[in-house]
């Protein structure tokens, strides 16, 4: 489709003078002869001398484009300059220049992510050509490492698993500090408990225990169908965007007979496309094909009259001596895949 494009132009009155005289020019070639009479004031009659009145008047003619352009949002011009920034022929290359660095990060994360896909793969398939005996060598050697269990925990968030990648390599309990709480004067009792310092990890971190998953929860475990025993929903089901789809890669994933284990509020973010009451989530992934479990008193109190889902105040504040408190009605429930 052809759009006509007007230029932007203001046009002053010395122009615009001049474009009048222009398209009037043979109208004046006929009149340079003549006398131009003066205008007579009011008045003049009287014996008041006549004068001529010139008037000047300021004209700004603006000429707008026929269809509007959006000025570019601060996003646009970020990609643009980081574009810029990383295009080869910028600056020195070098080693040190930020598309060098940044090809340098993408490929160790690849063969990162192909030698934890192999270690995973390797430690599940530990038994699958073993003979009797050698299982139960290789199961008497390995139970103490796994405390008889293979964990597998999946994060997405890049800060969160950065924590934990540096927390691997510090396996002496409570060996570093941080002061929290320095940086609020709000609600406290004292100084000193501002000015406090947290020592971590409260117990140590043995990573042989543990196969660290990185990523969307969804894609990560796509290819994973019928594999694990029990799945853990812990403060989880409420950050999906798309909670059916949570709701079947949990059922996807495990075996029949496994467990479904939730604790957890229903603050939802992240721009979800629904947004479930907790009786919904029930009756929905009942007829999913899970069955609820009865559970004990020690879980929390009834939250409704069956005793399978229960209520637990779970306090989202890292302050116990501050003098307020932020806490949810966190959902417990155990429900078994039919």
């Amino acid at each position: 489709m052809r759009a006509s494009v007007l230029t932007q132009a203001v046009v002053s009155p010395l122009v615009f003078a001049l474009l009048l005289l222009g398209n009037l020019g043979s109208a004046l070639e006929t009149t340079q002869d003549k006398k131009v009479e003066s205008a007579e004031i009011s008045g003049s009659s009287s014996g008041i001398p006549v004068e001529t009145i010139v008037e000047i008047r300021h004209v700004d003619v603006t000429l707008e484009q026929s269809f509007h352009i959006a000025e570019a949002s601060r996003h646009d011009i970020e990609k643009e300059r980081l574009l810029s920034t990383i295009a080869k022929d910028y600056g020195t290359w070098s080693s040190n220049h930020p598309r060098h660095r940044l090809l340098d990060a993408l490929h160790g994360f690849s063969k990162y992510y192909e030698q934890q896909r192999a270690d995973i793969d390797r430690l599940r398939g530990l038994y699958k050509y073993a003979s009797k005996s050698q299982k139960k060598a290789r199961f008497s050697r390995y139970l103490t490492n796994f405390t008889g269990f293979e964990v597998t925990i999946n994060e997405w968030s890049m800060y969160m698993n950065a924590v934990y990648r540096f927390l691997e390599f510090r396996t002496t309990p409570l060996a570093q500090s941080v002061h929290p709480f320095v940086d609020g004067w709000s609600h406290h009792v004292s100084d000193d408990n501002m000015m406090r310092a947290v020592s971590f990890p409260d117990v140590p971190i043995h990573a042989s225990k543990v196969l660290m998953l990185e990523g969307d929860f969804i894609t990560e475990f796509k290819n994973q169908t019928g594999y694990y025993d029990v799945v853990v929903t812990y403060f989880f089901i409420d950050t999906a965007r798309n909670l059916m789809s949570y709701f079947e890669t949990i059922k996807d994933v495990l075996k029949k007979g496994g467990t479904w284990i939730n604790l957890g509020p229903l603050l939802y973010g992240t721009s979800p496309l629904v947004q479930l009451s907790l009786e919904d989530i029930i009756s929905i992934t009942k007829e999913m094909g899970f069955h609820y479990l009865d559970t004990d008193e020690v879980c929390g109190k009834p939250t409704f009259p069956e005793p399978t889902i229960r209520s637990i105040e779970a306090v989202y504040s890292f302050d116990h001596k501050a003098l307020t408190k932020n806490a949810y009605n966190a959902q417990f429930w155990a429900a078994e895949k039919l």
